[in-house]
């Protein structure tokens, strides 16, 4: 089974809860009420405007920029053409209900920018069946420390595509999130966002703080007695950061799902690097586990210190590799770390 087909079982398998929340108010006509519909279901709008305040999103209807995208997609037949680097944006805008009636959805835009220029947004995936309103599906305890999980998703000319929005906390101290996006199969991204740590404030960290957090990749690969394969991953993250000499080391554990006949070895991430004058975060790293060539992984990470004491780390990692016998590795991910 091809790595496409995987995730669109992965993704019409997703246990996914629909949660709500809303604030009353006036629009001053006549007395007619008007209720602000959250568009992040399941947060009250006190923790929306919590995650406004400490700049993880925009304000309503405001794109929040990509810190960083990594990206990787299909060449051909095969899953070989190089990763690299992306832009985009992320937009929540609330819902109205007046007099009963809902005279606008809330809604969650994402939106990446590929390699060639060509934009592609995704939208929320409604379950009308429990959910008049139309409000974005998510999942995930409002009291989970890694926040929740949005899923969103656009089908356009029989293409299907998918993406997965990893939200912190609206009441928590985390100033970073991350998402995960997959195009039918045919290309695939990861992104981190939020309130970066400005020069300012970087000048005036000092001495060592340590980090711990998770993060998602997309892996694929070919093995040429076997045929492509790959997953997507889930795992935990760990970095120290020294400001002293403003260098950082951080280590992953990542877990797939087994699709046979492929199985979906957990693997290793390792990096190191330095933390630049303006807050962002430069590197390399080495990638253990992944049996489908015979050389090493390596790549690079492009991330950012966020929050306006360093209090979080977003960052992008990629990696390939390639041997001979024309078996190759592709990996792209993301890490979001809150300070211990």
């Amino acid at each position: 089974m091809t790595y496409h087909k995987f995730f669109r079982i992965l993704a019409s398998t997703a246990i996914l809860g629909v949660l709500t929340g809303c604030m009353s108010g006036s629009d001053g006509g006549g007395g007619t009420s008007l209720e602000t519909i959250a568009p992040l279901a399941g947060m009250t709008e006190e923790q929306y405007s919590k995650l406004q305040a400490r700049g993880v999103v925009a304000k309503d209807g405001v794109p929040t920029r990509f810190t960083s995208v990594a990206s990787t997609r299909t060449s051909g037949s095969g899953f070989d053409e190089p990763v690299g680097r992306e832009e985009g944006s992320l937009t929540f805008r609330s819902g109205e209900e007046q007099g009963g009636v809902v005279t606008r959805n809330p809604t969650v835009t994402l939106t990446v920018n590929d390699l060639t220029g060509d934009a592609v947004s995704f939208h929320p995936r409604y379950d009308q069946s429990k959910n008049s309103l139309g409000r974005p599906v998510v999942s995930g305890s409002p009291g989970d420390v890694n926040g929740k999980k949005i899923y969103l998703g656009r089908r356009t000319q029989n293409l299907r595509h998918t993406a997965v929005v990893y939200l912190p906390r609206g009441d928590g101290h985390m100033y970073v999130g991350g998402y995960a996006s997959d195009i039918q199969g045919l290309r695939w991204s990861h992104g981190v966002f939020g309130r970066e740590t400005t020069p300012d404030e970087v000048r005036a960290l000092h001495g060592s703080a340590t980090f711990n957090g998770v993060g998602a990749a997309t892996v694929n690969y070919l093995k040429s007695d076997e045929g492509e394969g790959g997953g997507f991953y889930e795992g935990n993250t760990s970095a120290t950061v020294n400001f002293v000499n403003n260098t950082y080391v951080m280590d992953g554990n990542f877990t797939g799902k087994s699709v046979a006949p492929f199985e979906a070895l957990p693997f290793t991430m390792s990096s190191s690097g330095k933390i630049n004058p303006d807050g962002s975060m430069t590197g390399t790293v080495t990638y253990g586990g992944l049996d489908a060539v015979k050389s090493t992984i390596n790549g690079d990470v492009d991330g950012h210190l966020f929050g306006p004491g360093g209090q979080s780390i977003g960052a992008t990692f990629i990696g390939h590799g390639n041997d001979a016998s024309d078996n190759y590795v592709n990996i792209v991910g993301h890490a979001v770390l809150n300070r211990n």
